[in-house]
């Protein structure tokens, strides 16, 4: 097999797996919630939402579908940062709890100061009313592409030895 094909399938399987494994549930407890209730409107949830309040009343299943693509894509980047990281630490727990300690640090880190660096936001944009979600929309996606960046020169460097 080659390398590229190696690695390619590498980051889609840890992408599709991790995303999968935090989205599915919100999916499905979304399916349960739209047969229960139908597409009616709460009125006491609306105060949270800061952005994207219009398109909230307008299309409530369509904006509940975007934080479920939002989980799927915050599942893909603890994935890839825990795969990441499996390139400098042999242990496998380890590396299982690598991400979430990062995530923690990260989040204190970065909760006074730079929010719109917070992880926390990566799941829930609607946390702080100043964040700005192109911003954080950026960030997630450096932190994928370094996340892979670090995977495919893990997987070079350990392909030379």
């Amino acid at each position: 097999m080659r390398r590229s094909r190696y690695i390619l399938s590498k980051l889609l399987t840890c992408s599709v797996s991790g995303g999968l494994a935090v989205s599915l549930p919100l999916a499905v407890f979304l399916m349960i919630c739209v047969k229960m209730k139908g597409t009616v409107l709460i009125d006491g949830g609306i105060q949270y939402i800061v952005h994207g309040a219009g398109f909230y009343q307008q299309h409530p299943v369509l904006y509940c579908l975007g934080y479920v693509g939002n989980a799927f894509w915050c599942g893909m980047i603890f994935s890839l940062m825990g795969m990441a990281l499996s390139m400098f630490f042999r242990n496998q727990y380890l590396i299982l709890f690598l991400p979430l300690i990062l995530y923690i640090f990260l989040n204190i880190l970065f909760s006074g100061i730079f929010i719109n660096l917070n992880p926390t936001l990566w799941w829930d944009i609607n946390l702080y009313a100043e964040s700005d979600p192109l911003l954080v929309m950026w960030v997630k996606a450096a932190a994928v592409l370094l996340s892979s960046l670090i995977i495919i020169i893990g997987v070079v460097k350990n392909d030379k030895e």
